[in-house]
Formats: C-alpha cells, structure tokens, sequence
C-alpha cells in the first residue's frame, strides 16, 4: 500500500508539472494563479488505521497540502507555518481576482496578518470534532468515549491523551470555547427542504405545485440576507 501510494503521488507530480508547463508555454503563467491542495490525508498506517475513514481526526488525515503560487512572483519561495483552513480558500482566490467577497471565517491568505490561533475540522455526519491549536489538538466525539487531549509539543504522534490533566484543563477549555463558538455561529445546520415528500390530504394543506414553495423560499432568502447584514432593526427582526 505504501508503494502504491508514493507511486500516485509521484503521477500526480508529473501531470501538475504537465500543467505548469502548459501554462508558461502559452505564457499564462504570469498571470494565474495556481493552488495545489487536497480534501484529506490518509493515514498510511499511523495509529493502525488505513484511508481516511473514521473518528480519528489524526495530523496525518487533516494536514493537507496547500502551495499558492501568485501570479508576478508575490511572497515567491516564502514558508508560512501559521494554521489555515480550506475556508481560507475562497477569500484567498477572491482578494487575488480583485472580486468582493462576503465576510466569512475564511482568512486572505495573501496578507501577513491571516493567522488564526484555532482550525476547526469535522467528520462527515459531524460525529467528531476536532479543535486545534499550534501546539494542542482536542478532539470531541458523538459518543464521547473517544474525546482525547494531545499536547503537540511534546507528543507530536499523539500517543498520549491528557484530556483531565490538570495541567492542561486551562487549553482544554479554551479549545472546548473556540469548538463551541464555531458550531454555534459558523456553521449552522444547513435548511433542508425535501420536495418529493408526501404530503397530507387535508383542506388546509396547499397543493405542491401552488406558488406558496416558491414564495416561502424568497421570503426567507430575503430575511436571511437582511439578517446577516444587521440592515434590520432590534423591532423588526424575527428569529
């Protein structure tokens, strides 16, 4: 499995270099911006595990790849060790493009004032969390019988789970925060509406295909814009 995973890299390797090559032969290459990125790691073995499944939300699965090349050679060659986030990405490519972008959690990674002190991951499902710090990691689990503490530093294989550790209660509630406000702010659930529902033969219930769908949907669009933009006053706003 190692071989075969380092031989895929290595053809990933070429076909990016086919890109770039590409590019400066049609002279592209001074004005695009490239990101080389992934969705995940794998565990190759760390920690008995294989793939990318699984709560165990370990360095080797949420560190991934990120190199920015902009165009004209801007911070050409620099190495940042700050924490980012792929919500990082959207603003990044915005601010480089000149386009205006909605505030979000995302940073401009272009500017030297992007660090974050704590990265957020989540499972699929969000069965587990992850809170990490550049020198601590707290992982919080659906059941909680797998919620652990590591101290980076000292234990970069997180081998050892202090969550408990009086020593390290002041981190651990500091990350327990960071977790906390970013589920309850950042990212809420997202409004699922299921249109092939069946639905109930009742006088008062509207038919499907009547325009009230259609309506409900802009109204609350409308809301949800005005909302965000605090364009509301404390009398009129609904929740």
């Amino acid at each position: 499995m190692l071989a075969y995973y380092y031989a895929t890299i290595t053809q990933l390797d070429h076909h990016v270099g086919r890109m770039l090559d590409t590019l400066t032969a049609y002279g592209l290459d001074e004005n695009t911006m490239v990101i080389f990125t992934a969705d995940h790691g794998e565990y190759l073995g760390f920690h008995h595990q294989l793939l990318k499944a699984g709560r165990w939300l370990y360095d080797p699965l949420v560190r991934v790849p990120l190199l920015i090349r902009y165009p004209g050679g801007y911070r050409a060659g620099e190495i940042d060790d700050t924490l980012v986030s792929q919500l990082d990405l959207a603003p990044t490519i915005c601010s480089a493009a000149g386009v205006p972008w909605t505030p979000t959690p995302g940073h401009d990674l272009g500017s030297h004032g992007a660090d974050r002190d704590v990265v957020i991951t989540e499972t699929v499902g969000a069965t587990a969390y992850m809170a990490r710090s550049a020198t601590h990691k707290l992982l919080r689990t659906v059941d909680g019988r797998h919620d652990a503490l590591f101290d980076l530093d000292t234990d970069p294989y997180e081998l050892t789970n202090v969550l408990g550790d009086p020593e390290h209660a002041t981190v651990c509630a500091g990350l327990d925060a960071a977790l906390t406000r970013e589920i309850m702010f950042h990212a809420p659930p997202p409004t699922y509406l299921d249109d092939a529902a069946p639905c109930i033969d009742a006088p008062n219930v509207p038919a499907r295909d009547d325009a009230r769908v259609a309506d409900a949907r802009a109204y609350f669009a409308t809301r949800t814009r005005a909302y965000s933009s605090h364009t509301e006053s404390p009398e009129t706003r609904t929740t």
